[in-house]
C-alpha cells in the first residue's frame, strides 16, 4: 500500500490539500475498527462462541478470532493509509530543514509509543481492560489527526495544470509509477533500502517475541492459560506475566525515552558527522541482540533494548531527508518514501515468516533474536562497504 498512496497522495486534487484527505480517512477507519476490535468477544458470543479458554471448560471462540482477524486486518488498511501522507506533509512544511522536521516528526511518533507503553506499565496487559485501551487509542487518534489538519494549511494542487485520466487509467499510472520508480531506483536509495529491510528485520524480531523472551526464557515462567489464571496462578505463571509486563511496559517506556530524546540530537550529529557515519554507527546498538539473546541479566537487557531505539530511530527519520537530498524539494517524492515503506513491511513479512520457524528449535525464543542480532550486523557491514553519501546539511 505504501507506494500506491505516495503516487495518489502526490497527485491529489481535493480541494483540502494533497495529504490531510488521507489523514482523516486513515482516523476515521483506525476509530471504526478499534470500536469494533472492543467488542470482538461479545460479537462471538452472538454468533455462538462459547467458553473462556479456563481449565475443564469447552471452549469454541472461531467467530471471535475470525472477527479480531477481521478487525485488526481492517485498522492496519487504515493506519497504513496515512503513514506516507504524514510524512510527506511533514516534509512538505520542512523546506530546507527536512533532517530537523522529520526527527521531530519521528519523536512526536515516540511520544505516541510512550503512552502504550505508560498503559501498559501502569494497568497491565492491554486484554485485561480492552475498551479502555481502545478508547484511550481512539481520542489520541481523533485529537492528533484533528489538530495537524486543523492547523497544516495546504494549498490544492490546480486542477488545470493535472492531466486528467479516468479511473483505471490513475490505476495503471500507480502502477507504472511504482515500477519506474523501483526499476530507476537511485543506487544509494537501493543500498537503504537493503540496509532498512535488515534493520527492520532485527527489530520486529526482538519486538514480536519481546513478551515470550522475557516471560519464557528470561523469566522462566509457563505462558498455559497465565492470561486467565487470576488469583489461581502459580509462581511460574506469576513469572510470566511479569515478564510480559516488563516487556510491554518499563522496556518499552525506556526504549521510547531514549528514541525521543535521539531524536532532538539527531539533526546537529547529522551536521557534525553526515548521514553515513551517524547511520553506520546507529546500527551498532541492534547488533547488541545478539549478546541479549543469551543474557539473563534483567537491567542489562532492559538497557540493551532501550539502546536499540538509536537504530530504528536514525533510519526512520532519516528517510525522508535522504530522498529529498537525492531528488531535490520540487520533485514528487511520495512514490519513492512509498518504495522504503515497502522494504520496512518486507523486512516484518520476513521475520514473521522466519520466526515462527525458529521459535520451534531447542533454543526457543532465544533464537530469533540471536538471529536479529546477526542480520544487523550483515545491514552494518553494508553501510560500512555499500552506503555512499555525502549529507550533513538538509
Amino acid at each position: 500500500m505504501a507506494p500506491i498512496v505516495g503516487v495518489y497522495s502526490d497527485q491529489s486534487t481535493s480541494r483540502y490539500g494533497r495529504r490531510r484527505p488521507y489523514l482523516v480517512v486513515s482516523a476515521v477507519g483506525s476509530i471504526i475498527c478499534w470500536v469494533l476490535m472492543g467488542y470482538t468477544r461479545e460479537l462471538g458470543d452472538a454468533l455462538g462462541d462459547v467458553g473462556s479458554g479456563k481449565p475443564g471448560e469447552v471452549t469454541d471462540r472461531k467467530w471471535t478470532a475470525l472477527l479480531t482477524v477481521v478487525f485488526y486486518l481492517g485498522m492496519e488498511i487504515a493506519i497504513h493509509i496515512s503513514l506516507i501522507p504524514a510524512l510527506l506533509l511533514i516534509s512538505d512544511f520542512a523546506g530546507r530543514r527536512q533532517t530537523l522536521g522529520s526527527a521531530m516528526g519521528h519523536g512526536w511518533s515516540t511520544l505516541g509509543a510512550i503512552v502504550v507503553a505508560a498503559y501498559t506499565e501502569f494497568f497491565g496487559a492491554a486484554y485485561n481492560s480492552m475498551h479502555w485501551f481502545l478508547g484511550m487509542l481512539s481520542v489520541f487518534m481523533a485529537v492528533c489527526v484533528g489538530a495537524s489538519c486543523y492547523v497544516a494549511k495546504e494549498t490544492p494542487l490546480d486542477k488545470q495544470t493535472m492531466d486528467k485520466r479516468s479511473c483505471c487509467k490513475n490505476v495503471t499510472f500507480a502502477f507504472g509509477s511504482i515500477y519506474g520508480a523501483v526499476k530507476t531506483l537511485p543506487g544509494v536509495l537501493a543500498v537503504y533500502c537493503t540496509v532498512i529491510f535488515l534493520n527492520q528485520y532485527a527489530f520486529a524480531a526482538y519486538n514480536g517475541n519481546k513478551g515470550m523472551l522475557f516471560g519464557l526464557e528470561v523469566f522462566n515462567g509457563d505462558a498455559t492459560n497465565s492470561a486467565t489464571c487470576g488469583d489461581e496462578c502459580s509462581e511460574e505463571q506469576r513469572d510470566y506475566n511479569r515478564g510480559v509486563r516488563l516487556a510491554g511496559g518499563l522496556a518499552d517506556m525506556l526504549f521510547c525515552i531514549v528514541g525521543y530524546l535521539y531524536s532532538w540530537v539527531l539533526p546537529p550529529l547529522v551536521r557534525r558527522f553526515g548521514a553515513k557515519k551517524i547511520a553506520t554507527l546507529a546500527t551498532i546498538p541492534q547488533v547488541l541482540l545478539m549478546f541479549m539473546a543469551f543474557c539473563d541479566v534483567v537491567a542489562l537487557d532492559v538497557i540493551i533494548v532501550a539502546l536499540t531505539s538509536i537504530t530504528i530511530s536514525t533510519f526512520f527519520a532519516l528517510i525522508v531527508p535522504i530522498i529529498v537530498h537525492i531528488f531535490g524539494h520540487t520533485a514528487d517524492i511520495g512514490v519513492y518514501v512509498g518504495v522504503v515503506g515497502s522494504a520496512i513491511s518486507s523486512g516484518q513479512l520476513l521475520n514473521f515468516i522466519v520466526g515462527s520457524v525458529l521459535v520451534e528449535t531447542s533454543m526457543g525464543y532465544r533464537l530469533p533474536i540471536f538471529v536479529g542480532g546477526a542480520v544487523s550486523l550483515l545491514a552494518f557491514l553494508v553501510c560500512v562497504i555499500f552506503f555512499r553519501i555525502k549529507m550533513f546539511s538538509l
